[in-house]
C-alpha cells in the first residue's frame, strides 16, 4: 500500500509540474504572437531609456523578422530587431538607439544597427531621422535609402543592406 501511494504522489507532483510548463510556455507566446507584443512584453520590466513610450514604424525585413522603431520614455527615437522563432512567437534581438526627435541645426541624424541572423548571416540596417521637410530623397553608399513617415509626422530613413559599410557620406536631395 505504500507503494502505491508513493507512486500516485510521485505521478501526481509530475503530472502538475507538467501543467506548470505548459502553461509557462502558453502565457509567452500568447504574449510574443505578434512583434509589438513582444516588444512591449520585454520591455514592460524594464525602467531604463529605452523603456517603450510609441510604436512609430515596423518595417519588415522579411517574413521571419521585423524592425521597429518607437519612441521612448526620454522622447528619442530607439529601434529594436526581432526574430520570428521555430514556434511562431516572437523574440526581441537587440534594441538601440537615443536618436533625437528634434533638431535645429541638422538635416538628417544617423545610426547603424548590425542583424545577427545566425552565425552566418549578418545584414545591417543604416538610416535616422528626417528633420527637414524639404528632403525627398537620402542615398547612403550610392544607394536610395526608403524614407517612411508616421502619424506623429516624424520622417524615418533606412537602408537595408548585407554590406557593412563605413565612411560614406550620406546624400541629401530635395
Amino acid at each position: 500500500m505504500k507503494k502505491s501511494f508513493r507512486k500516485n504522489i510521485i505521478s501526481s507532483l509530475i503530472f502538475l509540474l507538467l501543467i506548470i510548463i505548459i502553461f509557462n510556455i502558453a502565457n509567452y507566446y500568447f504574449r510574443t504572437k505578434d512583434p509589438i507584443s513582444a516588444l512591449k512584453f520585454n520591455l514592460s520590466s524594464y525602467d531604463g531609456p529605452f523603456k517603450l513610450k510609441t510604436i512609430l514604424n515596423t518595417v519588415d525585413i522579411n517574413s521571419n523578422s521585423k524592425f521597429i522603431f518607437y519612441q521612448n520614455q526620454n522622447n528619442a527615437i530607439s529601434h529594436a530587431f526581432l526574430l520570428k522563432k521555430w514556434n511562431r512567437s516572437w523574440k526581441v534581438i537587440s534594441i538601440r538607439g537615443q536618436i533625437p526627435m528634434t533638431s535645429s541645426n541638422r538635416d538628417t541624424s544617423f545610426f547603424k544597427h548590425s542583424l545577427n541572423y545566425s552565425k552566418n548571416k549578418t545584414s545591417y540596417i543604416y538610416g535616422g531621422i528626417v528633420y527637414d521637410k524639404n528632403i525627398n530623397s537620402i542615398h547612403f553608399a550610392g544607394k536610395q535609402a526608403r524614407i517612411i513617415q508616421n502619424k506623429k509626422d516624424i520622417r524615418i530613413w533606412y537602408l537595408k543592406t548585407d554590406e557593412n559599410l563605413s565612411n560614406y557620406e550620406i546624400e541629401i536631395y530635395n
